[in-house]
């Protein structure tokens, strides 16, 4: 879609996920449909390893409550992520 990864990497921490409903969005031309079209397949990856993740820690750690996720690297620093997952 015309950017370097270094523009991509710059979208993706200051636009992150865009907001349902909201236009005018746009990095080099792309909408924020088209953003969240070209992030969306890794989101949804990481969606599902996350749900895997506390459903094997529900079935070994019955007993026990998770009270927060923490999310690292690199990917952490999209805008809206915490929300979207």
């Amino acid at each position: 879609m015309g950017l370097t990864e270094q523009e991509a990497e710059s979208a993706k921490r200051e636009i992150g996920i865009p907001q349902a409903g909201v236009s005018g969005v746009s990095v080099k031309g792309l909408s924020g449909v088209q953003i969240l079209s070209l992030i969306q397949g890794g989101l949804e990856r990481l969606a599902v390893e996350v749900e895997r993740s506390i459903s094997f820690y529900g079935q070994t750690k019955a007993s026990a409550a998770i009270s927060e996720l923490i999310l690292v690297g690199e990917g952490a620093q999209i805008k809206r992520l915490p929300e979207w997952l």
